[in-house]
């Protein structure tokens, strides 16, 4: 994930001051998350997710919008978000 931070060009693209970064189980946005504010602290990070697979948003905002069953992008179908990636994201990203 942190890889994929930097080939975003947050070193080549020095005015970006905003990523978008699909939550599903929280991985992603999580490796994204601490690697980009390590390379420019003030960047904004948005968690985006489906309305049918909010497994995230419910986990960190204690809420129980009901989720999806299937799927073919099984990456944003989490049924429970991991504990870790959880408090990551309740912390950084928005």
């Amino acid at each position: 994930m942190a890889c994929l931070a930097q080939r975003l060009g947050l070193r080549a693209q020095p005015g970006l001051d905003t990523l978008l970064i699909a939550v599903g189980g929280g991985d992603l946005i999580s490796g994204i998350a601490v690697a980009a504010r390590q390379l420019k602290p003030g960047i904004e990070i948005i968690g985006v997710h489906t309305s049918r697979f909010p497994a995230m948003f419910n986990a960190i905002k204690c809420m129980c919008y009901s989720q999806g069953s299937e799927t073919i992008a099984e990456g944003i179908a989490v049924g429970q978000p991991g504990r870790i990636t959880s408090e990551l994201i309740s912390r950084k990203p928005r």
